[in-house]
């Protein structure tokens, strides 16, 4: 299995407002002695699901992506295995060939991918 960081490409943009307003059974259990409201006072605007990710989370997918293709074009691969019985994740730097030339921390994993690890590939 190879890295599945990759450069980063335009975010669709989601919809997840929506709007809600609390049943009248449930406004007299919450709050009886409040006056009823009308349904343009009642409404709440959630945002569930923002359009796009933070800009300093967009900034970290696109150094990381770049980070991946300059591994790639220096001939070394990030790999990720996952154990299902163990439940553990294992991380290898391996060349063109395939051959493991280290196995990696999470924290070395991110620390390459957020460009740091130089001279992981020697080991």
């Amino acid at each position: 299995m190879s890295s599945l960081i990759q450069p980063s490409q335009s975010l669709p943009n989601a919809q997840g407002t929506k709007s809600v307003a609390p049943s009248s059974a449930l406004r007299g259990l919450l709050a009886p002695d409040i006056p009823p409201m009308s349904e343009s006072e009642a409404s709440v605007s959630l945002d569930a699901l923002p359009s796009a990710p933070p800009p300093d989370v967009v900034a970290q997918i696109q150094t990381a992506g770049a980070n991946y293709e300059a591994l790639r074009a220096q001939g070394y691969e990030v790999r990720y295995s996952h154990d299902a019985q163990t439940r553990k994740t294992t991380v290898e730097l391996v060349d063109g060939a395939g051959t493991v030339l280290k196995t990696l921390s999470p924290a070395e994993a991110v620390d390459l991918a957020m460009g740091g690890g130089h001279g992981m590939a020697a080991g």
